[in-house]
C-alpha cells in the first residue's frame, strides 16, 4: 500500500513539474550521475539494523548500505573542478 502511494506521489510531481516546464532527470539518470560525481569512492556493505515489523515488534535483519568513506574531500574536489 505504501508503495503504491509513493507512486502516484511520484507522478503527481512529475506532471506539476512537466506544467512548469521544469524536466528533472529519471532515476535512470539519477543513478548515473551519481555515480560519476561519487566514481570509486562508493563504498557497499551489508549489515545488521532494526526494522519495525506491521504488527509493531522489532526485527533485526541484515540490509545493504552504501557510504562514501571521505565525503567533505569529494565535494570540495567537485567544487574545485567546477572553479577551475
Amino acid at each position: 500500500m505504501f508503495v503504491y502511494i509513493i507512486k502516484i506521489i511520484k507522478y503527481v510531481q512529475y506532471r506539476w513539474f512537466k506544467s512548469l516546464n521544469i524536466t528533472i532527470p529519471g532515476e535512470k539518470q539519477q543513478r548515473t550521475m551519481a555515480s560519476s560525481i561519487v566514481g570509486e569512492n562508493l563504498i557497499a556493505e551489508r549489515g545488521a539494523f532494526s526494522f519495525t515489523r506491521d504488527n509493531g515488534g522489532e526485527e533485526i535483519r541484515a540490509a545493504p548500505f552504501v557510504y562514501v568513506p571521505n565525503l567533505i574531500a569529494k565535494v570540495a574536489d567537485i567544487i574545485n573542478q567546477h572553479e577551475a
